[in-house]
């Protein structure tokens, strides 16, 4: 997994630090969507109720919601 996650990073910020727009449209039409197999799982995780993505919420309405959190 890691070795997967570096490669795969380093694909990115090439991709990124060389402007290469067009690059990164092939990589995102080539390995931009969720396979049927993942959307199986996904789906069934959504059905059990536990969560897949962790979301932050910021900004000034969140931190100064209730003063008494402080």
């Amino acid at each position: 997994m890691g070795d997967a996650v570096r490669a795969l990073s380093e694909t990115i910020l090439t991709l990124q630090g060389r402007g290469d727009y067009e690059g990164a449209g092939r990589l995102l039409a080539e390995r931009g969507t969720v396979g049927a197999v993942l959307q199986a799982d996904l789906d069934r995780l959504a059905e059990l109720g536990i969560p897949v993505d962790i979301v932050y919420e910021q900004g000034p309405s969140v931190l100064f919601a209730n003063p008494n959190k402080r």
